[in-house]
Formats: structure tokens, sequence, C-alpha cells
């Protein structure tokens, strides 16, 4: 069993990529492309066919809404 870890840390105007978003939300892969596809996310940025990556202004902001 791996040990918990804290989410790292990242700087405001930077990419992030799937894998560094759903761990900060506590849910799975599936649920977090889900909501992105509902709209409920913020839009991705397509960097390359198999590359997708948000905002973390972006995410920010969403994480400061759920919580107000």
């Amino acid at each position: 069993m791996k040990p918990m870890t804290t989410p790292p840390a990242f700087q405001p105007d930077c990419l992030l990529r799937d894998r560094q978003i759903y761990p900060l939300l506590g849910i799975s892969r599936a649920h977090f492309w889900k909501l992105v596809k509902q709209g409920t996310l913020p839009a991705p940025i397509k960097l390359s066919p198999n590359v997708t990556a948000w905002k973390s202004n972006d995410i920010l902001d969403y994480l400061a809404n759920l919580v107000a």
C-alpha cells in the first residue's frame, strides 16, 4: 500500500494535467472526465492530439467556488 501524500503545490499561471487535478478533488479519473464532459469543470486546453491540460488559475477558481 502506498503512503498518503500531500498533493503537490503548483504555481499560478501554470498548466496542469488530469493526473495532477483529480487527486486534489478526491475523485476518480473517470468521474473527473465525466465532470469535464458535463461542463462542471473548466474546459481543458488541447496541447497536442494526446496532451490535454488545464490552466491552474481555472482549477483554483473552481476550488474556491466549491468552498464559497
